[in-house]
């Protein structure tokens, strides 16, 4: 039961923050003391955004809100959250959802809002979301930056287009071989070896699988949709499955064991990819971008001056397209260029207007 002086103080919320309303949104921002939030049922919104609310607790938020972002709140529970089976979206980015006793909070209470199609939990020293399982409606689901181990009890949730789970401790990820609706998909920062599971994920546009243990790529030959592929840090050592993705239009594969790239150079789609490979040292970096299709001009940025002799069979077998079509070659930062690259350059323009 709240005292006289609490209660007089959420009184004075009511109008305060009827100031903060943008169309169906209330912003709550740094408001430390206030835990009830009652008299938002009156302001006919659907968006509740929440920032540095210590004291907040659930079973007084209302039950007509259908949109919950709740930033820096250090909550110590979840009670009261399973009421609110309204809720379409759940923000709980870096909450740090820890108890008093240190120990990570339960969050088996939010296996009760099934409503829920949007749920964001990056950040929050998770290890277990087997009560997940049960959000059959999720499209979008955040849960980068945790301590999660397995994803086995995703297997169900095949309604997602979106999944993060990057950042995490993740070595099997054969559950995600159900989740043909796809399209986006982080799994960044884990110690995954083995991505054959993800053949069966044609659907995907978006794919990050930068620092993890991969040797083999083979398997997204099959991801005919896929426009933007990281595979950066790495055990990689041959990309002959890109050659053939129309779609792909960026790559980055810095930091693996790549020697021959002329699955992307001889694919017409892309027009922009980051390499740092064997034949060039970790501190050097290659970086080609062209426009697609319509190439008015080639840009070659060489952002160090060693291991020239790869930068020159490089250049020259993209500069040969370039080139043999009369366009236009820009090369930025001169003085990084030997006399030996220009050279190499006026030679095939020559032997082109021969």
């Amino acid at each position: 039961m709240m005292n006289s002086q609490e209660n007089q103080y959420d009184q004075e919320m009511k109008t305060i923050f009827a100031d903060e309303i943008d169309n169906d949104t209330l912003v709550i921002d740094g408001n430390q003391q206030i835990q009830n939030f009652q008299f938002v049922e009156q302001l006919e919104i659907n968006k509740l955004v929440i920032n540095e609310c210590f004291r907040l607790k659930f079973n007084r938020v209302p039950q007509n809100i259908t949109e919950l972002l709740l930033y820096n709140c250090k909550l110590k529970n979840l009670d009261g959250i399973q009421e609110m089976r309204q809720l379409e979206s759940f923000n709980l980015k870096q909450n740090s959802l820890v108890s008093d006793s240190k120990e990570v909070i339960d969050i088996s209470a939010l296996s009760t809002l099934t409503s829920l199609t949007e749920l964001y939990l990056s950040g929050n020293n998770l290890c277990d979301v087997s009560s997940l399982r049960s959000l059959l409606s999720l499209k979008t689901l955040d849960l980068q930056k945790n301590q999660i181990s397995s994803a086995s009890s995703l297997f169900k949730l095949t309604n997602l287009t979106r999944l993060n789970l990057g950042g995490n401790k993740l070595t099997n990820i054969s559950a995600l071989r159900f989740l043909f609706n796809l399209q986006y998909l982080q799994l960044w920062g884990n110690q995954i070896s083995d991505i054959y599971p993800l053949k069966s994920l044609s659907q995907i546009s978006k794919l990050n699988l930068n620092s993890n243990q991969i040797v083999d790529v083979s398997c997204l030959s099959f991801m005919s949709q896929l426009n933007e592929l990281h595979i950066f840090k790495n055990q990689i050592v041959s990309i002959r499955s890109l050659k053939n993705l129309m779609q792909l239009n960026y790559v980055e594969l810095d930091y693996n064991f790549i020697t021959d790239l002329s699955p992307i150079l001889d694919n017409p789609a892309v027009y922009d990819f980051v390499t740092d490979n064997q034949a060039t040292p970790n501190e050097n970096q290659i970086r080609i971008s062209n426009q697609i299709n319509v190439i008015q001009e080639t840009e070659l940025t060489v952002m160090k001056n060693k291991q020239m002799n790869y930068k020159m069979k490089l250049m020259k077998q993209k500069l040969k397209t370039v080139v043999k079509k009369n366009m236009k070659l820009i090369m930025k930062n001169h003085s990084l260029f030997s006399e030996k690259i220009l050279a190499l350059v006026q030679t095939e323009q020559q032997e082109v207007d021969q």
